[in-house]
């Protein structure tokens, strides 16, 4: 039997033609995303997810600091294994009826991270992207979901809650830890998980000592 002669032109056409195979892919997904081994199991298992991470990571806005393009990075991963896969039910973002493109996702994870939206909020967004494929900011304006960060209406906010909860009050004077999470969440409720969580913890924490 004559030898076989292959040229490295053929071989590297051929390579490149080959998919991309499970073990390769995982390593990569965690080399270059840094995800751990559960996020890249995952996306490795649900290809079409995998595709369309990477889709929304390249879609995320240019010339970003390396770690902020990290946190955007997780956070994206984040939303798409454990909200969206919720909405999913179990269905393909390759589906004919899947609407949200992965631009729109990246711009819902900016949205995001640059503290536009709570998380409560985001998770009301991002279901309203998935059943009609708006713009995130849209759905934001449209809705008045636009995150509260006036320092004056936040207290406002935590000086009514504090007025209406005195049994909280007095258990977290008693050192009672609960008691603080407790008026943290009737201020999101009050606000519509519109106040900036942050802002509302400081200044409770701030009130309640001044009250001591």
């Amino acid at each position: 039997m004559p030898w076989l002669h292959f040229s490295r032109e053929f071989i590297r056409k051929i390579r490149s033609e080959i998919p991309e195979l499970p073990a390769s892919r995982r390593e990569r997904l965690k080399r270059e995303y840094s995800l751990n081994d559960k996020e890249a199991e995952l996306f490795v298992y649900y290809k079409d997810l995998g595709e369309y991470f990477e889709k929304v990571v390249s879609e995320l806005p240019p010339n970003l600091p390396r770690e902020n393009l990290a946190r955007l990075t997780k956070l994206s991963a984040n939303y798409l294994i454990s909200d969206l896969q919720g909405l999913l039910k179990g269905g393909s973002v390759a589906a004919k009826g899947f609407l949200i493109t992965p631009e729109n996702f990246a711009e819902f994870i900016d949205l995001i991270h640059g503290g536009k939206i709570s998380s409560r909020i985001a998770k009301q967004v991002l279901s309203e992207m998935f059943k009609t494929g708006a713009d995130p900011s849209n759905v934001i304006e449209e809705q008045g979901l636009v995150q509260i960060t006036d320092k004056a209406q936040i207290e406002e906010a935590v000086r009514e809650v504090i007025a209406q909860n005195q049994k909280a009050l007095e258990d977290y004077k008693a050192g009672k830890g609960t008691a603080l999470q407790y008026l943290i969440g009737q201020i999101m409720a009050r606000t519509k998980g519109k106040a900036n969580p942050q802002m509302a913890e400081s200044l409770l924490k701030e009130i309640l000592t001044k009250m001591k």
